[in-house]
């Protein structure tokens, strides 16, 4: 490492050493001028400062733009927001997402969340960064110049980010629909692209300052690459991620004209003169500044705070559920307010509240107009329930071209009771629609796991009655004693007396009249009636040593043999 010394005159005793971190604060505090002597490692070849190029004369620190940032992020942080709510429930405290921006148009949420912070880590990060980067940004872009820089990174990265939210749901995978609803909602972090715009403007600005022995473009890249390792990793949300590479981006493109001005400075001035920008220069800066700030206040006097999407997250902290008892008036009120802005999850809660006569009076015609909103907006429960209104022709009228269309589209969007409609549809020739292969397919969809997100017994039971059959899939009795077997072990009565049939037949399995009744009586248990008539005839076959008690519980289905080597594995 360098070691410097300076003096005054040339007869004057040397000064020193000095690192050269050491020698840029003296110089910025203005304690080595330029028309002072300096020598590196005492060498004998002292020169004027202004001549040492490895000084390089950075303007000095300055704090007053970065401790106002500060100072407003930590108040609101404590004293202006609700630190209890987490996730998608954020966006109460003014942070902006894709539905609150795109579709209830509420654009102040991208100024005022460059100052939330989501939670208390996103909070340090920019504090650090801007104690340890932006005291030296601040200085080359000017108090004013900073403030606009700060809230140009994140205003800029948040309108970038918000169209990447739009998901659309598609068929290809679990709980895709629900991805794109999770991804609509997401509250997006600006303060986070902030930050990371002030680490990459350090680089551009001042990347060889020194700081705590270290130089500014290595702090910069510390933070920047530990960041995005951090999110990429720690994160299921992409977004912190994406927000942090959108910042850096931006605050490297941003910084360039303040880079190519001070550079301009250095070379006319040789040295000589200390760089520093008045506040009375950057007037047009500072009304830019004043400019974002009434437009943001301007868009909340005219959407204001009632969005679709807070107005939903009100009525759960009312304590708003969709179960059997209604609600109270204010989260009743609060979830209709929702829906008449749209929000499609609240028009589905209303929809089925009026269904069920819950919160609201019983009204279907009332029920279809909620679930035609949450529909057209892309929501496949709603899609699914308007499908049965057009074929029931309750509360709409009937019409099975309708009902296949919304079907197909609750289908499509990965919603496995649509799924599983469909297929039945397929099978039965309801709908005007009749492939029994089609149908099987996508029960096997359903079986796979990629559609159906709940119990799949009854689609096993349906499917093994296809291949008990031969019914658009080739007969398969060991396939068929399979899946009747998957969906007796989840409970379903149904699947139970097939189960036994199975045993008592040989039908796909070697016959075992013990375990035919116990499967026949567990069936008998639940109401099955002709379980309950079959049982004692069926009882009387066992031999006198395996008879059982009646009412006595079956056990789990044991390995046996089968009657075919190749049966299919499910």
């Amino acid at each position: 490492m360098k070691q410097y010394y300076y003096k005054e005159h040339s007869g004057d005793e040397p000064k020193g050493p000095f690192s050269e971190s050491k020698m840029e604060r003296l110089r910025s505090k203005g304690i080595i001028t330029p028309d002072m002597l300096v020598t590196v490692q005492q060498d004998g070849d002292w020169k004027p400062v202004a001549a040492e190029k490895s000084l390089r004369l950075y303007p000095k620190n300055r704090y007053g733009a970065v401790l106002l940032l500060l100072a407003v992020n930590w108040l609101v942080y404590f004293f202006a927001i609700d630190r209890s709510l987490q996730g998608q429930d954020q966006v109460l405290n003014g942070m902006a997402s894709y539905w609150s921006c795109m579709e209830d148009h509420e654009w102040w949420r991208c100024l005022t969340g460059l100052f939330v912070a989501p939670d208390l880590g996103i909070l340090i990060f920019s504090t650090v960064t801007l104690l340890l980067l932006g005291v030296m940004v601040a200085p080359v872009m000017g108090f004013s110049g900073f403030l606009l820089f700060y809230i140009l990174c994140g205003l800029i990265s948040t309108v970038l980010y918000l169209p990447l939210a739009s998901y659309q749901a598609s068929s290809d995978g679990i709980f895709s629909w629900m991805l794109a609803s999770l991804f609509r909602e997401l509250p997006v972090p600006g303060m986070l692209a902030s930050a990371c715009g002030i680490a990459s403007a350090s680089i551009v600005l001042c990347s060889h300052r020194r700081r705590f022995g270290i130089n500014a473009g290595s702090w910069s890249g510390l933070i920047l690459v530990g960041a995005a390792a951090f999110f990429a990793i720690s994160f299921a949300q992409d977004i912190f991620l994406f927000m942090a590479l959108f910042g850096a981006v931006i605050g490297g493109f941003l910084s360039l004209p303040g880079s190519i001005k001070y550079n301009m400075f250095l070379r006319r001035e040789s040295g000589q003169a200390d760089f520093r920008i008045r506040l009375r220069d950057q007037w047009h800066l500072t009304f830019a500044v004043i400019a974002l700030l009434g437009i943001a206040t301007a868009s909340y006097l005219i959407s204001g705070n009632n969005g679709g999407l807070a107005s939903c997250k009100t009525a759960w902290q009312y304590g708003w559920t969709n179960g059997d008892a209604d609600n109270s008036p204010e989260a009743a009120e609060a979830m209709l307010a929702a829906a008449k802005r749209g929000y499609p999850d609240a028009c589905e809660a209303v929809g089925y509240r009026y269904l069920k006569g819950l919160d609201y009076p019983p009204n279907r015609n009332e029920a279809v107009k909620w679930f035609t909103l949450a529909a057209e907006r892309g929501h496949p429960r709603s899609q699914y329930e308007l499908a049965n209104a057009f074929k029931e022709g309750r509360g709409a009228p009937a019409s099975d071209e309708q009902a296949l269309a919304w079907l197909r589209k609750s289908a499509e969007a990965g919603y496995g009771p649509a799924v599983q409609a469909l297929a039945v549809s397929y099978l039965n020739g309801s709908l005007g629609i009749h492939d029994p292969a089609k149908g099987a397919a996508l029960l096997e969809q359903c079986m796979a796991g990629r559609r159906l997100f709940e119990p799949a017994s009854e689609a096993a039971y349906i499917l093994g009655t296809l291949y008990a059959r031969g019914e658009g899939v080739g007969k398969n009795p060991e396939k068929a004693f399979e899946l009747y077997a998957k969906a007796a072990e989840q409970g379903m009565a149904d699947a139970q007396w097939k189960l036994a049939l199975c045993y008592k037949t040989g039908a796909g399995v070697e016959s075992d009249p013990v375990q035919a009744v116990r499967w026949m009586q567990k069936a008998a248990q639940q109401g099955h009636a002709e379980s309950a008539r079959t049982l004692d005839g069926l009882r009387k076959m066992l031999p006198f040593g395996s008879r059982m008690p009646e009412g006595s519980p079956p056990p789990a289905p044991t390995e046996q043999k089968t009657q075919s080597s190749s049966s299919p594995q499910t």
